[in-house]
């Protein structure tokens, strides 16, 4: 979850809010991922990939979702 997490911040998502916001995008974005994705939590975590590739496509694809949807 905090690779995800932590993903979403290198990446530029959290840029568009304010900082008092990061804390409920991070909660929001966690519960996200574990209602809807928890495949994807249980495959980074059971082989440990690095987030490129497949798993950043995947990872990305998973924010973009949530992040839509945020306000």
């Amino acid at each position: 979850e905090i690779v995800c997490v932590i993903f979403s911040g290198i990446n530029g998502y959290l840029d568009r809010f304010e900082v008092s916001d990061v804390g409920r995008f991070e909660k929001g974005l966690i519960n996200h991922l574990r209602s809807k994705h928890q495949d994807l939590l249980d495959w980074i975590t059971a082989d440990d990939p690095k987030v490129t590739g497949e798993a950043a496509d995947r990872v990305k694809a998973a924010i973009d979702e949530f992040a839509s949807d945020f306000s």
